[in-house]
């Protein structure tokens, strides 16, 4: 199945506002609603886009990104431990000076000396491990658009978007919290009556917690797209280095390239690791040379090219990019 325009301008409009009413959708779009929830609903039947749900409750959490060289002859097997661990966040094999690369989160230092000390030792096949602490993010995937609508129309959608995200008054993490994050990561878009049902609790409960939570970015949502059907079905990533005396105005520039998907600042071997999404791979070249003349600040010591992304944010992939399932959670 490939992507039509409509199917391209629901994504799009998604990714500015992913609890958007179908009623206002249709409008923005000059479609009759139920057509438009009919074709998110059959993208997301079928796995060819989503919405995901990044947590960021836990403010003392921690977050690494782990590469890890594997024999040939262990890495299928590597990969499906490691797909089913929780703490593994995002999983993909790559082509480059690795075999494996990871992002991981956990409760603190301890818990990941513990990860490297005793879960990746007891893979077998490792060779060498390698780790960089994410320690900020200058561009997040969510702010990554598919480019399927009128510059008048994402106005609409983002104007309408930041009413709805009014902050409401902060209050500590509840209990009920962490239900409405299984809840929704599970899925996205369900109503708040529904959610409601779930959750044994009133609609203006759940309403009143996933604002919040919304508004003060303890939860972050998106909508995602299989990478083959974007229309850039390459990821490519570069680790590098930076002053970090540069390192915010880095950010400010990197984030006129359409094709950045995402920035993250590291203590490790390098203190930056951007990932892109390419329609060819003579297109990386390209990018890297753009990088180098409008960017020098940015020492590319790293290149390295997915070759099958097998979880993305705690949902599990098929090889060609679809969503299968949230880890933990109920097949999609």
């Amino acid at each position: 199945m490939q992507l039509d325009e409509l199917d391209r301008q629901v994504i799009h409009a998604l990714q500015i506002w992913p609890r958007a009413p179908w009623t206002f959708i249709g409008e923005v779009l000059g479609v009759d609603p139920m057509t438009a929830s009919r074709r998110w609903q059959v993208m997301e039947d079928n796995g060819s886009a989503w919405i995901s749900v990044s947590d960021v409750i836990a403010a003392e959490s921690l977050r690494a990104i782990i590469d890890i060289r594997v024999k040939s002859s262990r890495l299928p097997d590597a990969l499906l431990a490691l797909e089913a661990d929780p703490s593994v966040r995002t999983l993909r094999s790559v082509l480059g000076d690795w075999s494996i690369s990871l992002d991981w989160q956990g409760h603190d230092i301890v818990a990941l000396d513990a990860y490297l000390t005793g879960t990746l030792t007891r893979l077998k096949g490792v060779i060498a491990t390698r780790t960089h602490i994410v320690t900020g993010v200058l561009l997040e995937g969510s702010a990554w658009r598919l480019r399927a609508l009128s510059q008048e129309q994402v106005s609409t959608l983002m104007h309408a978007a930041s009413f709805d995200d009014v902050a409401s008054p902060s209050h500590e993490v509840h209990e009920i919290d962490e239900q409405v994050l299984r809840n929704v990561t599970l899925d996205g878009r369900a109503t708040l009556t529904s959610l409601a049902e779930r959750m044994t609790t009133s609609v203006a409960t759940v309403r009143r917690h996933l604002n919040h939570m919304i508004s003060s970015r303890a939860l972050v949502m998106r909508c995602d797209v299989a990478r083959p059907l974007s229309g850039w079905p390459i990821a490519a990533h570069f680790m590098c280095t930076v002053d970090p005396r540069q390192i915010a105005e880095v950010g400010e520039a990197l984030s006129r390239i359409r094709e950045i998907r995402a920035a993250q600042v590291l203590v490790g071997p390098y203190n930056l690791c951007l990932n892109f999404w390419v329609r060819s791979l003579p297109e990386i070249t390209a990018l890297e040379a753009h990088l180098a003349r409008n960017i020098p600040q940015i020492r590319i010591g790293e290149r390295s090219v997915t070759s099958n992304m097998l979880k993305h944010m705690q949902v599990s992939l098929r090889g060609d990019g679809r969503r299968t399932a949230v880890v933990g959670g109920a097949a999609a």
